[in-house]
């Protein structure tokens, strides 16, 4: 039996976000409306985040709650125990994706990168202000102890 575009068909479950499949002529995972698309060629008014805003996604990372959690049975098996964050907790959040109840993954992940961003150039200011009480201790005890371990 054929299937016409518009049709849906399967089961609800956490593989395919809990929605039903619909038919469609072409793949809605590839372009507009699938997969986030990531050139240059298709985006328009591109601006890097700054300093003070990865500091703002690092912190929202950091405090955003996780929780583990069964899915209701009309959307998954409610045996599976599943790790994550309810989008109520923070609504606003650039990890959430409001128009279909669920997380935007992109979004989440980005602020995962924000976050390690902001905590690599914490980790470097450590090393040199580490290098810099080291330098400062060998001086103070003998002139030749200037090599670093």
């Amino acid at each position: 039996m054929g299937s016409t575009a518009g049709d849906t068909c399967g089961a609800r479950a956490a593989a395919n976000c809990g929605v039903n499949l619909e038919c469609s002529a072409s793949d809605p995972t590839k372009g507009f409306g699938g997969c986030p698309i990531s050139s240059r060629k298709f985006k328009e008014n591109v601006t890097y985040v700054n300093d003070a805003e990865l500091e703002m996604l690092h912190d929202e990372a950091i405090h955003m709650k996780l929780a583990t959690y069964n899915y209701k049975a009309q959307f998954d098996d409610p045996n599976a125990r599943h790790l994550g964050f309810i989008i109520e907790d923070d609504p606003r959040s650039p990890a959430v994706d409001r128009s279909f109840d669920r997380v935007d993954v992109y979004g989440y992940l980005s602020m995962a990168v924000a976050t390690m961003q902001v905590q690599e150039k914490e980790i470097a200011q450590l090393r040199r202000e580490l290098d810099e009480a080291r330098i400062g201790s060998c001086q103070a005890s003998s002139p030749t102890c200037l090599s670093r371990p």
